[in-house]
């Protein structure tokens, strides 16, 4: 028997209300393209009745469903299962909440078939925000270097499951999930390692797939360690900035950026910690990445002028570590 065509990973926890509509649509966009798919669900230890619909689900097309089950251990252990089942020639993720619009596959198929890229992202239907819409372009190594902020505000190094990835890739490079990351950032740090090896990017402006974010989502709640992951996927960016070498103005940039994300997740008023605490777990983020204070101010400076309607939070952040400093 051929291998699929197709291999597509979706994580799922306690998922029994959305599960089934995302299925359907996945089935939907195999039965118009006349493709063969393995859709690979791997459940992340549900508690509620998320199983029996997967597993009762009867799909239209020619695609085969496969049903993991494992220990609750993260979205990124999870996809980590799906790809160590993948057979595919192209990998796909999808979220267990999300749904695919039918055309996105025939849409992009002659490049498919063609293999003329590594990756194809397209974009997303994200709330209606226009960001993550993207113009048609190919994408190297050379156009990410030179535009790598504007890249990155758009989303290009976010959202994996809004991508076809040659599988041949990941296998070569051995590329996974950074398991540290529990949810939330470890899309970005997979979509990072997957730049640093491959060549050939297109960016596509099909809508392909419908993101939900409910209100009471996993993704919208504070998370006490959430600071973790963004400290952790910040390796991976700091790593692909070193292979395709950018300006050191666009690392300057993108520190401040980390600095700035870390301060918020770690003074937001739903952590729980003394103020004492928080300037501690602040400070270690910073050793452990190698950001110095001196650098810090620098880069306050720097920005601070370009950006005055913002500098009651950076004085905060000088005065946490000057408080650091002091003791």
């Amino acid at each position: 028997m051929m291998n699929p065509f197709f291999s597509l990973i979706i994580p799922m926890y306690n998922a029994s209300k959305s599960i089934e509509a995302t299925l359907l649509s996945i089935d939907k966009a195999v039965l118009k393209s006349f493709v063969s798919m393995q859709v690979i669900v791997v459940d992340d230890g549900s508690n509620d009745d998320s199983s029996s619909v997967v597993t009762s689900f009867n799909p239209e097309s020619s695609m085969t469903i496969e049903y993991h089950i494992k220990e609750n251990g993260g979205i990124s252990s999870a996809r980590n299962m799906g790809l160590s089942h993948a057979k595919g020639e192209w990998i796909m993720f999808c979220d267990a909440d999300d749904t695919l619009h039918e055309s996105v596959i025939i849409h992009h198929l002659p490049d498919l078939i063609e293999y003329r890229y590594d990756v194809i992202k397209f974009s997303v239907d994200f709330n209606h925000d226009p960001r993550y819409v993207h113009r048609d372009e190919c994408l190297s190594k050379e156009t990410l270097k030179q535009n790598y902020i504007k890249y990155r505000h758009e989303g290009v190094l976010t959202f994996v499951w809004s991508t076809f990835i040659q599988h041949q890739l990941i296998k070569n490079h051995k590329i996974r999930f950074d398991e540290r990351i529990k949810v939330g950032a470890e899309d970005n740090a997979f979509l990072m390692d997957v730049m640093s090896v491959s060549n050939t990017w297109k960016l596509s402006s099909f809508i392909g797939i419908h993101y939900t974010q409910t209100s009471g989502s996993i993704m919208n709640a504070f998370r006490a360690h959430r600071y973790q992951a963004i400290s952790i996927m910040f390796e991976h960016e700091l790593l692909l900035m070193d292979h395709i070498d950018v300006d050191l103005s666009i690392i300057h940039h993108r520190v401040w950026w980390f600095v700035r994300a870390i301060y918020k997740q770690i003074f937001h008023k739903k952590q729980n910690l003394k103020y004492q605490e928080k300037c501690q777990h602040f400070e270690e983020v910073m050793d452990y990445h190698g950001i110095s204070m001196e650098m810090i101010d620098a880069l306050f400076i720097k920005y601070a002028l370009r950006r005055p309607h913002k500098i009651i939070e950076w004085m905060c952040i000088l005065r946490c570590l000057n408080l650091r400093r002091s003791a």
